[in-house]
């Protein structure tokens, strides 16, 4: 531990720039290189590199240099705009050695902006509180977010993904630059998707060549994080698992900001990202009776009684509100109360599915949760 070599530059921006670092390392107790390079996923030699060459680091490597640091991108970010409006400051390559050439950052299409969310849910009813929650903390009135990422919280079916496509949708002129999404598939039958697959997807869609994008995971967090400074884009991540599977995905900026949607309270991502953790309860049952009569119609004005039992048999679940109602279509001259007896006379979840989708069948979607339980937690429910 102690202090590393300083680059030995005129007065100007990139020296104020370099000051700056060497400052934070050593307000953040002189970090050792081999611990800095494994924080950032870099080697040694190109670490050192960003302390003492003369020429200006790219700011996907310097903006991980200096969240390691903890220091404030922002101000960083600002500092290397500077440094790098002077002439012959052209960005080094985060891999380049004190000893290569340096090489331009692969150019990124102005005309790319994304535009990846799926089709808003139909006949979405309801959570104006929720709504509201999440303006709160993505689209604040001027003066600055509490947090660039909104966390929806809550069961399965509860109608996490529905709410957060609906935002996004009614939300999209905030964010000109363009909406990023991924389906993380932390609770389907299948693995969850590794982060590098989505921040290749997500390099591919802002306009980046895939020639020019990196192998490594760090290497293309940090890419996507130069891509993206500066721009107001949406990133909504659906169905996450775990902390670790989000942030290498998190932009570096505030210009952003990030929708995540979990069946895990993900305390690490509030603790130490800041997220804002938003949860999401079950419909009450005025809402729950508006979106079966949305989905059903008068049948539900005509058998009050009947709908409410309906919406209790469903635990005032949306996903199982929905399949119930699709249940109702498919049995036009059935009475609601007749149905409601059907329900009684087998087990629920045998009832509550839509033909053979099983990411609608109420039974599929809870064991897929059920299977991620503790050993213990899950002996509850046998």
């Amino acid at each position: 531990m102690g202090a590393l070599s300083r680059a030995e530059l005129p007065v100007g921006p990139h020296r104020q720039l370099n000051a700056a670092l060497h400052e934070l390392h050593h307000r953040a107790g002189w970090p050792s290189l081999r611990d800095l390079a494994r924080e950032v996923g870099a080697s040694r030699t190109t670490v050192a590199a960003a302390f003492s060459d003369p020429r200006l680091p790219r700011w996907g490597l310097l903006e991980l240099l200096v969240e390691a640091l903890n220091g404030d991108p922002d101000r960083f970010h600002r500092l290397w705009l500077a440094a790098s409006s002077v002439p012959d400051a052209a960005p080094a390559y985060a891999d380049a050695t004190p000893s290569s050439p340096v090489q331009p950052v692969p150019a990124v299409s102005a005309l790319s902006v994304p535009r990846q969310l799926p089709p808003d849910v139909p006949a979405f009813t309801g959570r104006a509180e929720s709504i509201t929650d999440v303006d709160r903390v993505l689209l604040p009135p001027a003066g600055g977010r509490s947090s660039r990422i909104a966390l929806l919280s809550g069961t399965a079916g509860v109608g996490k993904t529905a709410l957060a496509l609906h935002w996004a949708h009614r939300s999209a002129p905030a964010f000109p630059d363009g909406q990023l999404y991924a389906d993380l598939r932390g609770y389907d039958p299948d693995q969850p998707v590794p982060p590098a697959e989505v921040l290749a997807e997500f390099l591919r869609a802002l306009g980046v060549e895939g020639t020019a994008i990196a192998h490594g995971g760090p290497e293309r967090t940090a890419h996507l994080r130069s891509v993206l400074a500066g721009r107001r884009t949406l990133v909504l991540l659906d169905n996450a698992y775990s902390e670790d599977q989000i942030r290498p995905l998190l932009p570096g900026t505030d210009s952003c900001a990030v929708l995540v949607t979990s069946r895990d309270s993900l305390a690490g991502l509030v603790v130490r990202d800041g997220a804002a953790r938003i949860d999401l309860p079950l419909l009450d049952p005025e809402e729950g009776l508006r979106l079966l009569h949305t989905l059903v119609g008068s049948r539900v004005d005509d058998e009050p009684a009947a709908a409410r039992a309906l919406g209790e048999r469903c635990a005032w679940l949306p996903l199982a509100l929905r399949v119930a109602a699709e249940f109702a279509a498919n049995r036009p001259r059935s009475t609601l109360s007749a149905l409601v007896e059907e329900f009684d006379a087998e087990p629920a979840l045998d009832v509550l599915t839509a033909g053979d989708d099983e990411h609608t069948a109420v039974r599929s979607v809870l064991s897929w949760s059920y299977r991620h339980l503790r050993a213990d937690v899950a002996e509850l429910f046998r």
